[in-house]
């Protein structure tokens, strides 16, 4: 046998040992994996994917979904001018039709498709008929496993799935994104927080505030005294006032401070608007 073949037989030798014994199971399996990363056959980041990656299994649809409750969708029968305000508003590029009167999902519209109408004039901007550009909805069950759905995606290439309960009735959406962001992190994009951006920024009358601020960075910037003995952040104190996860656009009243939701995603709050209203400071 030549030098070159000895060396490729050591090099599958080694390799086997390094996985040596067979994992009988996906614990076992993951041992081996970190064994591997600590071995320095892979860095830590691709370990975390790995992990995530197997463990898509055992996740469900209605772990990750975006409940109904929390769904940026439109009407069939709102104007072409409020629908493209919608999508600008919330920086999707999807978005669920709701037909208010069956209380049903019609189908998905593209913004894509509405950049046409942008262009026409005001006639036919009033002709303007959603129902005929809204595409069919991908209708998904809620007790889906993450790696089945996943597949499926790719293979019809839907970017956005409907979830529907066991009673047939729409609970929330799901999307490709949604499920990547298992395996990867959180993927952000344009609208997302800019993290090397000062926490409070001043813009014209009004601030910009990353929720993640301490509440005693907020209160030494505006000589403020929110309590602190049960929050940490300002976003805290925000999403306590609100009592439920607001939307883009929703405002309330802390003492004389009106703070609006700039970015808010299905799990956190991510950046706010404050105002002082009646008085040139903070209580």
């Amino acid at each position: 046998m030549s030098d070159e073949s000895g060396k490729s037989k050591s090099w599958l030798e080694q390799l086997g040992s390094a996985f040596a014994p067979e994992p009988k199971n996906l614990d076992q399996l993951i041992d081996i994996l970190r064994e591997a990363q600590q071995r320095d056959l892979m860095d830590a980041d691709v370990l975390a994917m790995l992990e995530s990656a197997l463990q898509l299994s055992d996740m469900r649809v209605h772990e990750i979904q975006i409940p109904t409750t929390q769904m940026t969708s439109v009407n069939e029968t709102q104007s072409l001018e409020h629908i493209i305000n919608v999508a600008d508003g919330c920086g999707f590029s999807r978005l669920p039709v709701f037909d208010e009167e069956n209380e049903k999902i019609l189908g998905i519209v593209l913004v894509k498709d509405l950049l046409s109408f942008c262009l026409t004039d005001a006639n036919e901007k009033q002709s303007f008929d959603l129902k005929k550009i809204i595409r069919p909805a991908y209708f998904v069950p809620e007790s889906k496993r993450l790696d089945s759905l996943l597949r499926e995606f790719r293979v019809t290439h839907n970017h956005m799935g409907v979830v529907i309960n066991e009673y047939g009735n729409v609970s929330g959406v799901v999307t490709i994104e949604d499920v990547l962001e298992q395996i990867v992190g959180d993927i952000e994009d344009e609208h997302d927080v800019d993290e090397d951006e000062a926490n409070i920024r001043a813009q014209g009358d009004c601030y910009i505030i990353k929720s993640i601020t301490p509440i005693e960075d907020f209160n030494e910037y505006f000589d403020a005294s929110l309590h602190i003995e049960h929050f940490d952040s300002i976003g805290g104190i925000v999403l306590n006032a609100f009592g439920y996860l607001p939307k883009r656009g929703e405002k309330v009243m802390i003492g004389n401070m009106q703070f609006t939701i700039l970015h808010a995603d299905k799990r956190r709050l991510r950046l706010l608007e404050m105002v002082f209203l009646n008085k040139d400071s903070a209580d």
